[in-house]
């Protein structure tokens, strides 16, 4: 075997590894302001979630205190009319964007859609993850983003049960 040959295999063994590394153990890194309540109780809710819980294929979530924010954003293309408080990064580039409940980023996780690089609530929809205040709720649509630059919808909540 020649060694270009040898290194196109390790080449697209390491790219497989990468893949069921990424969708078994999620390592997000979350860019927010430090004084976020609301972000933090997102992040909380990630870590109760039932990945975040498990011992095996736990979420890896690292708070990241920013003030350049808009920046951020705008590095990981995340569209103004779709932005929130707080934006999420896996290490092989999903992006989340808002207050996303822990079960649809495991849906998108186990099963990323070609034409996607994330999902994004956009706002900040009273009773989602991070921003539950009593029995209140407003129901909200996921956006699917799309590397085109267009979104579409991925999952509509219309129930604070539904999140969960």
């Amino acid at each position: 075997m020649t060694i270009r040959v040898l290194a196109l295999i390790l080449g697209l063994l390491g790219t497989v590894v990468q893949a069921s590394t990424e969708k078994d153990n999620v390592h997000l890194n979350v860019y927010k302001s430090a004084s976020c309540g609301c972000c933090k109780g997102w992040m909380a809710h990630l870590e109760n979630s039932q990945r975040g819980k498990a011992s095996q294929n736990a979420w890896r979530i690292e708070g990241k205190d920013t003030n350049t924010l808009g920046d951020i954003k705008a590095i990981h293309n995340v569209p103004v009319e779709l932005r929130s408080c707080h934006t999420a990064v896996t290490h092989s580039g999903y992006v989340f964007e808002g207050h996303i409940p822990a079960r649809y980023i495991e849906s998108f996780l186990d099963n990323p859609p070609d034409d996607a690089f994330g999902l994004a609530v956009p706002g900040m929809p009273i009773g989602s993850p991070g921003m539950e205040s009593g029995l209140r709720f407003q129901p909200y649509t996921i956006q699917l983003l799309l590397k085109d630059g267009s979104t579409r919808p991925f999952a509509t909540v219309s129930t604070f049960e539904e999140q969960y």
